[in-house]
């Protein structure tokens, strides 16, 4: 028996937005809820469709186009219903979290859940107990999260021993919603995936991911909505699919085998794939550009030749540097010695060829690359 009491009534015509109020009892409140957003919009008989997104606190993608849809959505406008819940694991919404900072449950992962349980998994046995026997077909938008860059996919689950007509009508409404790409997996249901309740429940389970780096993207979120659209128009609720469908690439993902895993820890570097091209231009080249002399010629501790000019510069890049971003002292300061390791290896082993008087010969090379370098922004322009 669930502790979770709705403020919406599931079984009325037109649009109601509420409450799901989840008991959480702590001591500065003793008889506190969390409450969870909802709607449920019907208009007579049809197709029943639960529409949910923030099962991971960290993936926005779903939320902003749920609850948009939630604001525009009248019930005249549709055929059957809708249950929509933008912010499903809502501690972890509001933690802008993968887990739950309540209870440090990941709510993708503890199905079928459990009503005494603490709110991640109240929340669980909610949705597969009360809401999915309710519905047909359950729409789970998934953005990659803070931790994963996915590459925008749509997805559908069913078990193995599902019926053949289930399995067709699920590969049929996925390859509909305008995702290039569709990925298929055959789950056993001893998983703890909303998914895996779907099919517990004989429910059509899409998905999907669309996003991912812990941001959202206009990209993603026009996807999303794509996909809700298309989804509702394939389910005749609302709408007509466009003419020329698109045939996605679809993946079957097989199992333990359809993975690859890097064996070495690296950077991802989105600048190749935007098609930018790499400048190693810094703030004493812009003085430079502006006019400003390079003064006297300077051997400093750490950062080796400089200038007077480039010196303080350096200030300058450092502050506005993308390294600022990185709240960890310790990795900062890291990657700094990493960048100076890196510049001096780009010197490589001079050898003899410094000649009787070292000093001079690197004084005079750093002084004719850095002009060399304040030249070429010029010539660029």
């Amino acid at each position: 028996m669930t502790q979770i009491i709705s403020t919406v009534d599931f079984d009325c015509d037109g649009k109601q937005i509420g409450w799901l109020h989840v008991p959480h009892s702590v001591t500065r409140s003793a008889y506190g809820v969390l409450p969870i957003p909802i709607a449920v919009i019907r208009n007579g008989s049809g197709p029943q469709v639960l529409l949910t997104a923030g099962n991971h606190g960290d993936e926005y993608e779903g939320q902003v186009v749920l609850t948009r849809l939630i604001q525009k959505m009248q019930p005249e406008q549709i055929r059957g219903g809708l249950i929509i819940i933008p912010a499903l694991n809502q501690p972890a919404v509001l933690a802008a979290a993968r887990v739950s900072p309540l209870d440090a449950g990941n709510l993708n992962r503890v199905f079928p859940g459990d009503p005494e349980g603490g709110p991640t998994w109240k929340i669980a046995d909610y949705v597969e107990q009360h809401l999915l026997p309710r519905v047909e077909v359950v729409a789970d938008f998934h953005g990659g999260g803070a931790s994963l860059d996915y590459r925008p996919h749509a997805s559908t689950h069913f078990g193995p021993d599902a019926s053949s007509e289930h399995k067709r009508l699920s590969l049929d409404l996925v390859s509909k919603l305008g995702v290039p790409h569709v990925m298929i997996f055959e789950n056993h249901t001893d998983k703890g995936g909303l998914p895996d309740a779907a099919i517990r429940q004989g429910v059509i389970s899409l998905g999907g991911e669309y996003g991912g780096t812990g941001s959202v993207s206009r990209s993603g979120v026009k996807l999303v909505q794509q996909a809700v659209d298309r989804l509702l128009a394939a389910l005749g609720i609302k709408g007509a699919l466009p003419d020329d469908l698109e045939t996605p690439q679809v993946l079957h993902i097989f199992g333990p085998d359809a993975y690859a895993y890097a064996p070495e820890p690296g950077l991802f570097d989105p600048a190749t794939a935007m098609g930018l091209e790499r400048h190693r231009e810094d703030f004493g080249q812009t003085l430079g550009r502006w006019g400003v002399g390079t003064g006297p010629y300077l051997v400093l501790p750490i950062i080796g030749s400089s200038t007077l000019r480039d010196g303080p510069a350096k200030l300058v890049d450092v502050a506005t540097g993308p390294m600022r971003a990185v709240d960890d002292v310790g990795v900062r300061l890291g990657l700094g010695a990493l960048d100076r390791i890196d510049a001096r290896s780009r010197l490589g082993d001079f050898g003899s060829e410094l000649g009787d008087d070292p000093y001079v010969y690197l004084r005079d090379a750093h002084l004719e690359r850095r002009g060399r370098d304040v030249g070429d922004r010029i010539e660029a322009e």
